[in-house]
């Protein structure tokens, strides 16, 4: 018996032939497409089958990928043309076929020998640079040679630890991200990996950089808080740094009081103004620097400005808040934030100007003796009330709002969070006081009748200091 080589079939022997009987389904003619999905990450065999037509009633298809031993119910096929598509992730082996199922029998299959390899290896990422390299925190940049990596995230691991996937970004073939919480003055060993959802790649030649000395910062209240170091100045005080140090800061001022109402006929004092609040970021070099905390201005005194210095030079300074007006002037003082304008009955004033970026207008005043509330760091003042807080954008645990406006005389108006309110009768206008930690906040305005009574004072100002640790 001669041997035969080539196509493999399974399946019955056709029937009918030249007796007219029944016919079985045709043999498929299959072409194979066998790609890599970069999207998903895996092989995809599609299999586009088609027959000719004998006769035979086709009611549907199967296909097997182990030579037969099972078989699976194809996608229903069309006139004479159906496909097939199969997933695969891990390299193996397999006998595929498709066959056509019909009423008298199934057709014939051709099964194919055929070896699914491995999906294409993970591109190694290489370090081309650490910078930034601080005490405590250090930037790598990475670059990768294929753009496979749409598929897969960057991992690094620290002296061959555990692998940590970070929030990096990635332009083109390159990356960068940033390693923090760091130990000073030590010595690391960096690596990096692609990895996706079945593989990862091998690791990167390793990258060698040391952490700088940390320099050594006192003053204030400390308190570590979410990775930041903080330093509260409540007071005047000392801040000393012993290295370069790049901080971030908030200064409030303080408060401005609120104005006073002399005797004869209704008079009343405006709310003084919020004490000038300033955010930023700088620099600072070795040394020790004076933190100065403004106080609050007495009645119808403006308050005193915040700052950091060295010697004569400012690194920043916020302006006092404006003192709140008074009889017989009325007209509100320009501060951080103005004070508000004071009135009497036929008698009203303009409210004091703020300084820019640091603070808003106090209200002016109406001729029923309600006199404007102080600017707050919020927002301006008006005759209802002292302008509203400012939310900073850092701070401890447990910081809210800060530095609010004075309320007017003449009414119990409110003042802004942390701002005195208005007498709005005989006595004192209340003074500026701390609130969620906050300060600066201007005092409230008098309200008199017969004789003179003084505003509330301004609150006391705040230095806050913070740099990651």
């Amino acid at each position: 018996m001669p041997t035969i080589t080539g196509k493999l079939y399974l399946g019955p022997v056709p029937l009918g032939g030249g007796g007219g009987g029944p016919i079985a389904p045709p043999e498929v003619s299959v072409t194979e497409t066998f790609a890599y999905d970069e999207a998903n990450d895996r092989w995809v065999l599609t299999l586009d089958y088609s027959w000719v037509e004998n006769g035979a009633t086709v009611t549907g298809a199967e296909r097997t990928l182990d030579g037969g031993q099972t078989w699976v119910t194809a996608p229903a096929p069309g006139s004479y043309v159906g496909q097939v598509v199969e997933y695969f992730t891990t390299p193996q082996t397999i006998d595929y076929g498709v066959r056509l199922n019909g009423t008298v029998a199934d057709g014939p299959v051709e099964i194919v020998n055929k070896v699914i390899p491995d999906l294409p290896a993970a591109p190694i990422p290489s370090i081309d640079s650490v910078s930034g390299v601080t005490a405590r925190a250090a930037t790598v940049n990475y670059s990768w040679v294929t753009n496979e990596v749409a598929t897969f995230t960057v991992e690094y691991r620290l002296d061959g630890g555990a692998w940590i996937e970070p929030t990096y970004s990635t332009d083109g073939n390159t990356g960068l991200f940033e390693i923090s919480g760091l130990t000073p003055e030590t010595t690391y060993q960096v690596e990096l990996r692609h990895t996706g959802t079945y593989r990862s790649s091998d690791a990167s030649t390793a990258s060698q950089f040391t952490t700088l000395d940390a320099p050594v910062v006192t003053g204030g209240s400390m308190l570590l808080d979410g990775g930041y170091m903080y330093h509260t100045f409540t007071s005047s005080d000392v801040l000393t740094t012993t290295g370069d140090l790049t901080i971030e800061y908030v200064i409030i001022a303080g408060g401005g009081g609120g104005g006073s109402a002399s005797s004869s006929a209704p008079r009343a004092g405006g709310g003084g103004g919020a004490g000038g609040l300033i955010e930023g970021t700088t620099t600072i070099s070795a040394n020790s620097y004076t933190v100065t905390v403004g106080a609050g201005g007495g009645s119808a005194g403006p308050g005193s400005a915040s700052s950091i210095s060295l010697g004569e030079t400012t690194v920043a300074e916020a302006v006092g808040g404006g003192a709140g007006g008074s009889s017989p002037g009325y007209t509100g003082g320009s501060g951080g934030s103005g004070g508000g304008a004071g009135a009497a009955a036929s008698t009203t004033g303009p409210g004091g100007s703020g300084t820019p970026g640091q603070g808003n207008a106090g209200g002016s005043s109406a001729s029923d003796a309600r006199s404007g509330g102080g600017g707050g760091a919020g927002g301006g003042g008006g005759r209802s009330g002292g302008g509203a807080a400012y939310a900073l954008t850092f701070g401890p645990t447990g910081t809210g709002s800060f530095a609010g406006g004075g309320g007017g005389g003449g009414k119990t108006y409110a003042g802004g969070g942390g701002g005195g309110a208005g007498s709005g009768g005989y006595n004192g206008g209340g003074s500026g006081a701390l609130v969620n930690s906050g300060s600066g906040g201007g005092g409230g305005g008098n309200y008199s009748q017969s004789t003179t009574r003084g505003g509330g004072g301004g609150g006391s100002g705040l230095v806050i200091v913070r740099y990651p640790f």
